[in-house]
């Protein structure tokens, strides 16, 4: 199973679909093209600094939260939600964004 993990400034995806053959996976690919996709398009189309390592079997992506990337990251998300939405036993979808927040709203008072 695949799981993307996004979180404010990050996002992280392990692991392999397991509905194809190696090279013929085709939720692996989806996975796969939306994360490449995300980093070209935020190098390529803003100003902010990006940090991606990504490998077969995982990526990991750090950004900045300038608002031209957070609606890229947005986007992501979005198309990453339709994968998981229409193969739930190959994608696993863990949105912390909102934890996140509502750690900081806690320490804060």
């Amino acid at each position: 199973m695949i799981q993307v993990i996004i979180q404010p400034g990050s996002i992280q995806v392990t692991g392999h679909a397991g509905a194809g053959p190696p090279g013929h996976d085709l939720v692996c690919a989806a996975v796969s093209t939306l994360v490449q996709t995300f980093v070209r398009s935020a190098e390529e189309l803003t100003d902010t600094q990006l940090h991606s390592d990504i490998a077969p079997g995982g990526a990991f992506v750090r950004y900045e939260g300038s608002p031209q990337v957070q609606l890229l990251a947005d986007s992501f998300f979005v198309g990453v939600q339709g994968v998981a939405e229409a193969y739930p036993q190959c994608v696993q979808v863990l949105d912390r964004r909102a934890e996140a927040l509502t750690a900081v709203t806690q320490w804060l008072m």
